[in-house]
């Protein structure tokens, strides 16, 4: 499981030898968060990667919280499943990207 809660990490995951389907979503949502760089990122959001062999479990004990306790919301892009969770009015979100 890879865990990205800062902008240093977020920087790292994309310099690493990822997936060009979670590269592409990692640099869009990178992108869009740009204008609130002056914020940590962790005042915005959590990225988790799933990788193989990763149990939901492990995924649930790292967000705090059981999944499927918030909306959620998901995408389903060519090579990866995209899950999203607002969990807070400030607009905090859990971003899981779990690769086919």
């Amino acid at each position: 499981m890879i865990i990205i809660r800062t902008w240093e990490q977020l920087a790292q995951a994309l310099a690493g030898p990822l997936d060009a389907s979670l590269h592409q979503i990692l640099s869009e949502h990178r992108d869009r968060l740009q204008e609130f760089a002056h914020y940590d990122l962790r005042e915005l959001c959590c990225f988790v990667i799933v990788e193989p062999g990763d149990q939901m479990n492990a995924v649930e004990a790292v967000r705090g919280f059981p999944i499927g306790t918030e909306p959620e919301y998901e995408i389903v892009h060519d090579n990866c499943t995209e899950t999203v969770w607002i969990v807070s009015d400030d607009g905090f979100g859990w971003v899981l990207l779990k690769p086919d």
